[in-house]
């Protein structure tokens, strides 16, 4: 089951929202495009049973799957300086509810390029939400 959930029957026309942040699942490490495809079970009863050792993932044509194509830029150090300085102003707790757009939040683990390392340390020695600048010295990738 994964955590909290909820039952919801979506009528022809209706939607439903779910975020998922990418940063514990995946690790862009350069720039570029890339490909995002997920897989949600909905719940279903898997068409055929797990082999021992092997991931059993449903054929391609399954319509549980989703797919995104992100396009990651590498800021330069004025753009890194609007960023965190907008994500600052973001609430730290996501607040979400169950199908509803999520409002963006301050995740400074997020910011995984050397770019920002200078930024979130000033962050840390001035006690600006010091916590949450750490995870995302924790997480850069080293340059």
């Amino acid at each position: 089951m994964g955590g909290v959930s909820s039952t919801r029957v979506l009528k022809t026309g209706d939607s439903f929202h779910q975020t998922l942040p990418l940063v514990p699942y995946a690790r862009f490490e350069h720039a570029g495009t890339y490909r995002v495809r997920l897989f949600h079970d909905l719940g279903w009863k898997r068409p055929r049973p797990r082999a021992p050792g092997r991931v059993n993932l449903p054929p391609a044509t399954d319509p549980r799957w989703t797919e995104a194509r992100i396009v990651l830029v590498q800021p330069n150090e004025a753009q890194a300086r609007r960023v965190v300085a907008r994500m600052a102003k973001q609430p730290f707790d996501p607040n979400r509810t169950s199908g509803k757009k999520s409002t963006p939040l301050a995740d400074f683990a997020c910011l995984r390029y050397p770019v920002y390392l200078p930024l979130l340390e000033r962050r840390v020695r001035r006690g600006q939400a010091a916590s949450k600048a750490l995870r995302g010295i924790a997480w850069t990738i080293p340059g």
